[in-house]
C-alpha cells in the first residue's frame, strides 16, 4: 500500500529551513504621544513556522525600546513614588 500524503513513513531526513526576519529601526514612536524613542538593545528569538512537509522556523530579530518624553517619565514617576 503507497503512503498518503499524510504519512510519516520511512524517507530521508529533511533538514530544517531557517529563515531571518528582522524589525528592528534605530528609533521607534511610544504609543501614547507620538514621540520617537531610542533602540536600547536587539532580542532574537526563533519561532516555528507552517512550511507544507517540513520543519521551517524563523528567527525573528526585534528591538527594546526606551521613551524619553515626558508622559513616559511622568508615568514611571507616578508608578514608583507610592
Amino acid at each position: 500500500m503507497p503512503p498518503n500524503r499524510f504519512s510519516r513513513g520511512p524517507g530521508p531526513a529533511q533538514e530544517p529551513i531557517y529563515e531571518t526576519h528582522q524589525h528592528a529601526p534605530k528609533r521607534c514612536p511610544y504609543p501614547k504621544c507620538g514621540e520617537l524613542g531610542r533602540r536600547k538593545r536587539t532580542r532574537t528569538r526563533t519561532v516555528r513556522h507552517l512550511a507544507h512537509k517540513r520543519l521551517a522556523f524563523w528567527k525573528v530579530l526585534t528591538g527594546v525600546y526606551a521613551a524619553a518624553c515626558t508622559c513616559f517619565l511622568d508615568l514611571l514617576k507616578n508608578r514608583f513614588s507610592s
